[in-house]
C-alpha cells in the first residue's frame, strides 16, 4: 500500500521544484502568428487523483482486515483504553506510538503529493491528504475496540503525525530541515514467523528524527569542504526489542526487553539520489530519483545509523549468577 502511493506521488515529491524553462534573452517581442493554434489548457486530474487515493486507503484496509483482525477473537464489549503510553510494561514498549506517529505522517505527505499532481491546491491537498489518513486510523481504533481496545495515546499519535505532516506540506522551510524515517531489519522472530503483520516487528525498527544539514544554504552551496554535510544527518531515535514479537525461550535464551533512547549519525540517501540522479535527462535516471528521493524520505537503510545510548532501562530483573 505504501509503495502505491510511493509510486503514484514521487513524481510529486516536490511539485513546486519541477525544472521551468529559461526565459529567452531576448525581450524585444514579436507578433502573433495567427496561424499558431492556442496552446491546450493544462489537464485536471483532480477527481481521478481523489479517487486513486481512496483506492489505496480501501486496499489498505483490506490488508488490515487481514493482518489484524481476520480469524481474531472478538472481545464481549468494546473497549476504550488500557494500553498505557511509554511504560516500560507497555505494549510493544511504546513503540507502536511512533509507529503510529510514522505512518500518519507519511501517508499524510504521500497522499497530499498524489492530490497536488492531481491539481489540487497546497492547503486543499493537505488538509485532505492529512485528513484522510486521520480519519482512516481514527477507523482503525474503532475496529481495534471491538478485538483489543480503542487506544488514545494510539490516537494522540495519529494526530501528532498527521498535523506535522500538514504543517511539512504548507511550510517548506520545515520539510527542508527534518525528517522522520524508520529504520527496519527483520527481527530473529519476525524471521521465524514471516507474515503480512510486519509492521507490528517492533523489535526490528527504530524511529529517527533527523535534522538535514543541507538546508543550510552555507552547506548545500559551498565547497566540498563543508558540502559533505549534505550526506550526514544528526539524529534523535527511539526504539524498543524483544517486547513485540517476544522472544522465544526455547531458542534465545533469557532476552530482557529494553526501550532505548538513542542520538547519532546517518547516511542521508535522499541527497545521494539528488547528488546523483537529479540532474538525470533519461526518463529511468528521472524515475530512478523521484522514487528514491520520496522513499528515503521516511525510510532509512537498515545499518547505516552510528548510534550512541543517551537512556535505557528494562522492566525485567537482572539476573546475578554465581
Amino acid at each position: 500500500m505504501l509503495g502505491i502511493l510511493v509510486v503514484a506521488g514521487s513524481a510529486a515529491a516536490n511539485p513546486d521544484s519541477g525544472n521551468v524553462a529559461p526565459g529567452p534573452t531576448n525581450v524585444e517581442s514579436s507578433p502573433p502568428d495567427s496561424s499558431e493554434s492556442p496552446p491546450e489548457p493544462v489537464a485536471d486530474h483532480r477527481v481521478l487523483s481523489a479517487v486513486g487515493l481512496a483506492g489505496t486507503y480501501t486496499t489498505l484496509g483490506t490488508w488490515a482486515w487481514f493482518a489484524w483482525y481476520y480469524n481474531k477473537p472478538r472481545r464481549e464489549h468494546w473497549t476504550f483504553g488500557g494500553d498505557g503510553w511509554f511504560g516500560d510494561e507497555t505494549y510493544a514498549g511504546g513503540a507502536d506510538k511512533f509507529g503510529h506517529f510514522w505512518a500518519n505522517l507519511t501517508f499524510g505527505r504521500l497522499g497530499t503529493d498524489l492530490l497536488r499532481k492531481g491539481g489540487w491546491g497546497k492547503w486543499s491537498s493537505s488538509a485532505i491528504g492529512s485528513g484522510m489518513t486521520l480519519a482512516f486510523f481514527f477507523m482503525v481504533e474503532v475496529k481495534d475496540g471491538f478485538f483489543y481496545e480503542f487506544s488514545p495515546s494510539d490516537m494522540a499519535g495519529n494526530t501528532v503525525g498527521a498535523l506535522l505532516a500538514f504543517a511539512m506540506s504548507n511550510w517548506p522551510e520545515l520539510d527542508d530541515a527534518l525528517d522522520v524515517r524508520v529504520q527496519w531489519w527483520p527481527s530473529r522472530q519476525f524471521q521465524r514467523h514471516l507474515s503480512a503483520n510486519f509492521v507490528e516487528d517492533y523489535s526490528g525498527e527504530s524511529y529517527l528524527f533527523a535534522y538535514k544539514p543541507r538546508s543550510l544554504r552555507w552547506v548545500r552551496e559551498g565547497d566540498w569542504d563543508v558540502r559533505w554535510l549534505e550526506f550526514v544527518n544528526p539524529v534523535i531515535g527511539f526504539q524498543s526489542r524483544d517486547y513485540k514479537p517476544a522472544p522465544d525461550p526455547m531458542l534465545d535464551g533469557t532476552r530482557d526487553r529494553r526501550q532505548e533512547i538513542f542520538v547519532g549519525l546517518t547516511i542521508d540517501l535522499q541527497a545521494v539520489f539528488d547528488e546523483t540522479l537529479g540532474d538525470s535527462r533519461s526518463r529511468a535516471g528521472r524515475w530512478g530519483h523521484n522514487v528514491g528521493h520520496t522513499v528515503t524520505e521516511f525510510v532509512n537503510a537498515p545499518f547505516t545509523t552510528l548510534d550512541v545510548d543517551l537512556a535505557s532501562r528494562s522492566p525485567d530483573p537482572v539476573l546475578i549468577t554465581p
